[in-house]
């Protein structure tokens, strides 16, 4: 298993510490996140975290950008859950895995190649958008929160609908 700080090549998984995660959305559903932050805080304490965190579904899919910033391009919630936890802060990771490695693009052709591959989504929380990419939170911490998302994934955990991966 490798480490953020070792270099990585796509298809690598690796220990990606939650703090430097990048986020590619400007907003998530918060409560979605204090029910996930709940879970983590009782899976840790139980033992069972990586466990928890290397379950099928629940690796973090990466693309390396420019000034080999990480950049995750699904599970913010379960990144933030874990960066939110009340657990020790050397546990607070994931597991990511490398999609691409954009480390090399200027940073206005990195964003082409993510918006042109569906891997980010810049819609603010009121909906407007597409933002300017430039402007999306730095860390997991600052995204918004848009209650829609938290309605969203209570529809679709209670089978309302299904996430559509090919968006």
């Amino acid at each position: 298993m490798k480490h953020a700080h070792h270099p990585l090549e796509v298809g690598d998984i690796f220990v990606l510490p939650v703090a430097k995660a990048r986020p590619t959305q400007f907003s998530i559903g918060l409560v979605s996140v204090d029910c996930k932050k709940r879970q983590v805080e009782e899976t840790f304490a139980s033992g069972r975290m990586d466990d928890f965190l290397r379950q099928e579904g629940r690796l973090v899919p990466v693309v390396i950008g420019p000034g080999d910033e990480l950049f995750i391009t699904d599970h913010h919630h379960l990144s933030t859950a874990v960066w939110r936890a009340d657990i020790p802060e050397e546990s607070k990771h994931v597991y990511g895995y490398i999609l691409q490695d954009w480390s090399e693009k200027h940073p206005d052709l990195f964003w082409r190649e993510m918006i042109e591959n569906n891997l980010t989504w810049l819609y603010d929380d009121k909906g407007d958008g597409p933002l300017n990419p430039h402007l999306l939170p730095r860390s997991i911490g600052h995204i918004l929160n848009d209650p829609y998302r938290t309605l969203s994934r209570w529809l679709r955990d209670c089978g309302c609908y299904t996430k559509d991966s090919g968006l």
